[in-house]
């Protein structure tokens, strides 16, 4: 027998959390607008949240992400030429960064200023602005600059909980008209509205903790380092048992 389970229509702008930091039932529901406001607080080392932009033409993708992870913020940037299939993605890891570049709604302004990378996200006039600048980028500079209409058309909101204390808020766009160019070392890309398109995931996730250890494998009474991993308690025994099953094979 299946099942079938409908979820509430948000209509109204909501707050994700109360003031513990604990999921409002309120929220939970989904939205054809970017109506719930990912106020997430506490549980250090619990919270992850994500800015990702992919902007693609008939000639290339490329992509920039600023997220944090509680204890670090992770940027990357990548790009894809679609016809030399050319690929390449720089990642920069800035630890015990402050999560205020990251805000609580999706329309709204975030930037990240380093010597490894710029990553610049204005929201301004109904459009985000995405300015992306590195100055080593494959041994090349790459310089991008992009307009990103915002038509207000349909897009989708959705709090998935678990528990109270562990969920998850997404928010995607697709298909936004984009302009601006993409520079890598002597190379330009255009980007006209007709032709290029963005999409952004924005997210908001608390996690439970785990109980997670460190399995060691020993060859001849000594601790090989190469050959531990960390893994969940419950699953130590199986992939452990698989391990000395490969090494004897």
């Amino acid at each position: 027998m299946s099942h079938i389970y409908y979820e509430r229509e948000i209509i109204e702008p909501v707050y994700l959390c109360d003031e513990k930091g604990n999921l409002i039932p309120g929220s939970i529901g989904w939205s054809r607008k970017p109506l719930i406001s990912g106020n997430v607080t506490g549980r250090f080392l619990r919270k992850k949240k994500w800015n990702y932009w992919c902007i693609t033409n008939k000639d290339v993708l490329f992509s920039a992400t600023i997220s944090h992870l509680d204890f670090a913020m992770v940027c990357f940037v990548y790009y894809l030429d679609l016809n030399t299939k050319t690929f390449f993605e720089k990642t920069a890891l800035f630890p015990f960064k402050s999560n205020k570049a990251l805000p609580n709604d999706v329309l709204a302004s975030t930037k990240l200023t380093s010597k490894q990378m710029d990553i610049d996200i204005l929201w301004e006039d109904n459009r985000f602005q995405l300015n992306v600048k590195i100055p080593n980028f494959n041994e090349k500079s790459l310089q991008a600059n992009f307009e990103i209409s915002y038509p207000e058309t349909d897009s989708l909101s959705v709090v998935i909980p678990w528990s109270d204390q562990r969920f998850q808020l997404t928010t995607k766009m697709h298909c936004l008209p984009t302009k601006g160019t993409l520079t890598i070392g002597s190379k330009t890309y255009q980007f006209t509205p007709d032709e290029s398109y963005a999409s952004l995931d924005y997210e908001f996730v608390d996690y439970k903790r785990s109980k997670l250890i460190k399995l060691d494998v020993m060859l001849a009474g000594e601790v090989v380092d190469a050959l531990s991993v960390i893994c969940h308690e419950d699953n130590a025994y199986y992939i452990g048992q698989k391990l000395t099953e490969k090494l004897k094979t």
